[in-house]
């Protein structure tokens, strides 16, 4: 101490500061220690504004795969916790993470966890999709039928896809035999049911003598069919109302296609032109072919000769199809 002071002395009569601090060692510490391992917690989680249950919230264990779900009342049940003093990670869609420290010294049966709501701010999000649909009954309004011709090569046809065709395998619409296109709606004929095409009316709607519709499929977006039912705005007809609407053509890029069977050819191109321009180009021919030719021409004649025996024509009698019977007479001999 004598030689503490001693420098101490010295050193104020130079002029020099001095200071001196005593470290206070910290209190010890003793680390919580586990009582538990390997146990159960148990619990429920809920909106801590409302009181009302989460169910299907997520409980994990920190540092650990051991996650839960809470059912639909909330309550959950975590089976072989390690320790407790294990940190639990409670997470729900719209409300914010909780992080839940078990303690030693408090019970881990039926716990009470209050989560808090956050709200998040998204950008608008544009969803643009196309109907995968067939064919599809509507809930909303009795008896219609909704369409997508872009889908018809997932029903069975007959030489070319046909949207009338299509129509003819629903209940209630049904067609006069295999050759015809036309709609029979619950009983009526195809001149009672109203055919519109983008709002206006079309009177013929067969093609190659009634075996196909008169519309392309691939110029088609959309066919509804009401069977029954119908606003009274489209007042004319008794059996039902075919609306189609036609494509506006593709906004983003060229598209083109076509089809060919044994009947028809038919092809079609869309695209943009600029940013606020599209076209749509579909075309379709239809050919009869020489064995049509062969069989129409000989029912034709069969026909005419028939006609000719009903009338008790002789046979050498006959002229040619399209010109006039010529009959000579000889005169009376003296």
């Amino acid at each position: 101490m004598t030689y503490r002071y001693l420098i101490y002395f010295i050193m104020f009569g130079l002029g020099i500061p001095a200071s001196f601090a005593q470290e206070i060692p910290a209190p010890p510490t003793k680390a919580t220690k586990p009582h538990r391992v390997d146990f159960t917690v148990s619990g429920r989680v809920v909106d801590g504004k409302t009181g009302e249950s989460l169910p299907y919230a997520h409980v994990r264990v920190v540092a650990t795969k051991q996650t839960v779900g809470t059912n639909l009342d909330g309550y959950f049940t975590l089976l072989h916790v390690p320790t407790d003093t294990a940190m639990l990670l409670i997470s729900f869609l719209g409300y914010r993470d909780l992080r839940f420290q078990l303690q030693p010294e408090k019970s881990v049966r039926n716990l009470r966890i209050e989560l808090e709501a956050s709200v998040i701010d998204l950008s608008d999000i544009t969803i643009v999709a196309q109907k995968a649909e067939v064919m599809k009954a509507s809930s909303d309004e009795v008896g219609l039928i909704q369409l997508t011709p872009r889908n018809l090569t997932k029903l069975p046809n007959i030489g070319e896809r046909d949207v009338f065709r299509a129509l003819q395998l629903m209940p209630g619409v049904s067609a006069a035999n295999e050759s015809s296109s036309g709609l029979y709606v619950r009983g009526g004929t195809p001149d009672q049911t109203l055919v519109l095409f983008d709002g206006f009316t079309v009177y013929n709607v067969d093609h190659l003598y009634g075996f196909f519709s008169a519309f392309n499929y691939n110029a088609l977006k959309s066919v509804q069919l009401y069977k029954g039912g119908f606003d009274a705005k489209y007042g004319g007809r008794l059996s039902g109302v075919a609306e189609l609407t036609g494509k506006e053509g593709n906004r983003r890029q060229f598209n083109a296609g076509g089809d060919a069977s044994l009947l028809s050819v038919n092809a079609y191109a869309e695209g943009p032109i600029g940013r606020k321009i599209t076209f749509l180009v579909a075309g379709r021919r239809s050919f009869k072919g020489p064995l049509y030719e062969k069989l129409f021409n000989q029912f034709q004649t069969s026909s005419n000769s028939q006609t000719r025996n009903n009338r008790g024509l002789p046979e050498e009698g006959r002229g040619r199809a399209g010109n006039d019977l010529v009959i000579k007479a000889k005169p009376a001999s003296k």
